[in-house]
């Protein structure tokens, strides 16, 4: 039964399979949108912090105001951004950015609400002070921005990340 099964898928595909090996391999189609593509002097103007104090396993947010040169803000071989932290207890942590636009709801849709800015978040996993500072590379080099930290506070909030998280029951 089993060699008569075969038999039956082989002779079923064997027509079509060379049809098949014809068929060009679907590509992703290339990214002709320049929507957010920009053209300035690469130059960190600003970064700001969500908090000076932050709970640990709280959300640390940086949001950084960046001049550059890109056509696609999503291709990192276009534009890299991001940020590394480093904890109280020598944890490094590097973070990448991510491209965000704030939309408003109007009467005929979604319209974008002011500039596409870009961001950086992070969830800090010890108490003390954390140190981070910001790079942003295009086409033209790498720059950093000054450093800058936080403050992380005790927390009683479950680690989040924990696989195994214990059970308190209130009695």
């Amino acid at each position: 039964m089993n060699r008569f099964l075969t038999a039956l898928i082989c002779a079923t595909l064997f027509p079509i399979l060379p049809a098949i090996a014809d068929t060009p391999t679907p590509q992703a189609p290339a990214v002709s949108d320049t929507t957010f593509a920009q053209s300035a002097p690469l130059k960190i103007r600003r970064v700001t912090l969500n908090s000076s104090t932050v709970k640990r396993y709280g959300k640390i947010e940086l949001t950084i105001d960046l001049a550059a040169t890109f056509t696609n803000p999503f291709d990192p071989d276009d534009i890299d951004v991001s940020a590394d932290f480093n904890g109280p207890d020598g944890e490094a942590v590097h973070a990448n950015a991510f491209f965000d636009q704030e939309y408003a709801q109007k009467p005929d849709g979604l319209m974008p609400a002011g500039s596409p800015i870009w961001k950086v978040r992070f969830a800090p996993t010890a108490s003390g002070l954390w140190r981070y500072r910001v790079t942003a590379r295009d086409r033209s080099g790498t720059v950093q921005s000054a450093p800058g930290s936080v403050t992380v506070t005790p927390s009683t909030d479950p680690d989040p990340f924990d696989p195994e998280p214990t059970l308190v029951v209130p009695v």
